[in-house]
């Protein structure tokens, strides 16, 4: 169903500026006009727009925030009862149909995935591109990143399964860097990723660490 400007402000319980502001910020894509000359929204926009409200009351930057959204996947689910689905990236079509299981989180995956690799690879992406920009920044571009990612699930009490950690660990080659530079780069690297700062602001501890190739 198509909004208009009024419409989706008043669900999404903003003002009307506030969304043109989210539009120049790209934050939300501009529609185009209708041959009325109005534009017209689609329905998602809404949830959009109160994902965005979320995400700035928990102290995330519109910069991050532009970044968390450009992540964004869609998730069908075609067997809740056996916990199995498939996920299908909704925004870049990267990849379509990927089998997901609640077996695989806790047993042998047998060729699936589960929430929480998605959160390793999601993490560790996130990482990697904000130490290859502060390496490039400091004439250091990379020749070669080498990432891995561990999320760890754990149950604590009274709360059930929950996120505790994450471990990311960088194999760097890069010309002319020595080990002193590359751990100051890798705590700058660490604060600019959203994904640590999300997983931090839910209660999880987040050790990065890198070497030299």
């Amino acid at each position: 169903m198509a909004l208009t400007i009024g419409q989706v402000a008043r669900a999404a319980n903003v003002h009307v500026e506030t969304l043109r502001y989210y539009e120049r910020r790209g934050l939300v894509p501009k529609p185009p006009r209708s041959s009325s000359l109005y534009r017209h929204y689609p329905d998602d926009t809404v949830p959009r727009v109160q994902f965005v409200k979320h995400a700035q009351a928990l102290g995330f930057a519109l910069r991050e925030i532009r970044q968390l959204l450009s992540l964004r996947a869609g998730m069908r689910v075609l067997d809740a009862p056996c916990g199995e689905g498939r996920i299908s990236a909704g925004s870049s079509g990267a990849f379509a149909g990927l089998a997901y299981s609640n077996a695989a989180r806790i047993g042998n995956p047998e060729g699936k995935t589960s929430p929480e690799e998605l959160l390793a690879a999601a993490h560790g992406g996130c990482f990697t591109m904000s130490l290859a920009g502060e390496l490039a920044a400091l004439g250091h571009p990379p020749g070669r990143l080498a990432t891995s990612c561990r999320i760890v699930m754990d149950e604590v009490e009274g709360q059930g399964h929950q996120i505790v950690a994450s471990f990311v660990d960088v194999v760097v080659a890069a010309d002319g860097l020595d080990e002193g530079a590359l751990a100051a780069l890798v705590v700058k690297a660490d604060e600019g990723c959203p994904f640590s700062a999300l997983l931090r602001r839910a209660g999880a501890e987040v050790h990065v660490s890198a070497r030299l190739a």
